[in-house]
């Protein structure tokens, strides 16, 4: 059996003028998640234009940790929200872990 994943969800708003630096700002993100042995995803909300949910799954909260301080200045500055303090009152944020028997 392998180890229990974490999961960290949240949500932000984005102005129209800035979603193609968001997305920009999402690649990067993605990038330095795989380069961690984690993932982070963007989804836009349908029906919500500017409303996205961001996915971060990794091993374990350490590693998501570092990785959203590496990230959060980026996606903020990005969403147009004045970085990782910004984007933190614009967010809401929701942690789980991974069900698994035993």
């Amino acid at each position: 059996m392998s180890a229990p994943r974490r999961l960290w969800v949240r949500l932000r708003t984005v102005g129209p003028q800035n979603r193609d630096a968001y997305r920009a700002a999402v690649r990067q993100a993605s990038d330095a998640a795989s380069d961690a042995g984690a993932h982070f995803w963007g989804f836009e909300v349908d029906g919500g234009e500017g409303r996205f949910i961001e996915f971060l799954e990794g091993p374990d909260d350490t590693v998501l940790t570092r990785l959203d301080e590496r990230t959060s200045d980026v996606l903020g500055a990005a969403a147009g929200n004045g970085g990782a303090e910004g984007a933190w009152l614009e967010a809401e944020g929701l942690r789980c872990t991974e069900l698994t028997d035993g």
